[in-house]
């Protein structure tokens, strides 16, 4: 199955008091209505995916782990007490449960990144100081040096 969702770009939001932000419109429809908020389990910050991204994790990846691997049983069952799943209302507004919030370190400030197949929710304090810490070009040196060894070891 081809993925077609593709985000990207970078916004900055607000949290309003009842802990929900506003999704970007150029989002909003590639989205959908039903909603997952996950746990990175990468980085400080929360994914939001749509429905059928989610549901694509779970089948090509969770459901595959042996239920003899007893690392990866404690993997899928802490990232799945982790998952909500939410509603988009009629303004574009998502609620991120605290558990959520905490775990990213969001207060207030919160910046979106569109990362192809899903967004990226974090602090935006944490996401400034993320970017700085290994600028662009140096990260598509390393990049390029891990496909360029990937393409010389399969065609050699």
């Amino acid at each position: 199955m081809e993925q077609k969702l593709k985000f990207v770009g970078e916004f900055d939001h607000t949290l309003d008091p009842k802990g929900r932000i506003i999704i970007p419109a150029k989002y909003r429809e590639p989205l959908g209505t039903k909603v997952y908020l996950v746990k990175s389990w990468e980085k400080e910050c929360v994914y939001l995916l749509p429905q059928e991204e989610w549901e694509r994790i779970m089948r090509d990846y969770l459901e595959n782990i042996s239920p003899f691997d007893e690392e990866g049983q404690e993997f899928r069952r802490s990232l799945a007490s982790d998952v909500e799943d939410s509603e988009m209302d009629r303004q574009g507004r998502v609620f991120i449960p605290q558990k959520l919030r905490a775990h990213a370190g969001i207060d207030s400030a919160v910046t979106i990144i569109g990362v192809l197949n899903r967004l990226e929710l974090w602090d935006t304090e944490k996401w400034r100081k993320q970017k700085e810490s290994k600028p662009f070009r140096q990260l598509a040196r390393q990049v390029e040096n891990r496909f360029n060894r990937a393409y010389t070891s399969t065609s050699g």
